[in-house]
């Protein structure tokens, strides 16, 4: 468990929420690309039936997040990261058939794969 994390204890119920085999990689190793960031605060969240776990940058706004569901995890690029201009929609869109934008300006990816996670934390380049 990740111990000095808020809300720690969250990690192991949220694991046995998912029941996709392949989700559940995908959980573990975008939890544990969470866990090494170095300048990145990230926790998991309870809002109500919403798990999610939040990415909050060095200025402590909430770049990213992702949602946990029983077959797949709803990541988030939230409004700070995209004001960055860092991120490029049309290249997202290219990784990931399931890029959407939602009603808030927010761009969102389906990951049911650690190969996903993989794809997704090369796009994101975070340290």
């Amino acid at each position: 468990m990740l111990a000095e994390s808020k809300n720690a204890a969250l990690y192991p119920d949220w694991l046995d929420h998912i029941k996709g085999a392949h989700a559940r990689g995908a959980f573990v190793s975008l939890v544990g690309y969470a866990a090494c960031l170095r300048d990145w605060h990230c926790h998991p969240q309870q809002k109500g039936t919403v798990r999610d776990v939040r990415f909050l940058a060095p200025d402590g706004q909430q770049h990213f997040a992702f949602i946990v569901n029983v077959e797949s995890l709803l990541f988030y690029l939230r409004s700070p990261a995209i004001r960055e201009l860092k991120y490029d929609l049309s290249a997202l869109r290219r990784l990931f058939d399931s890029t959407n934008e939602n009603k808030r300006g927010e761009w969102t990816v389906r990951l049911s794969t650690v190969d996903d996670v993989h794809r997704l934390t090369e796009f994101l380049a975070l340290r």
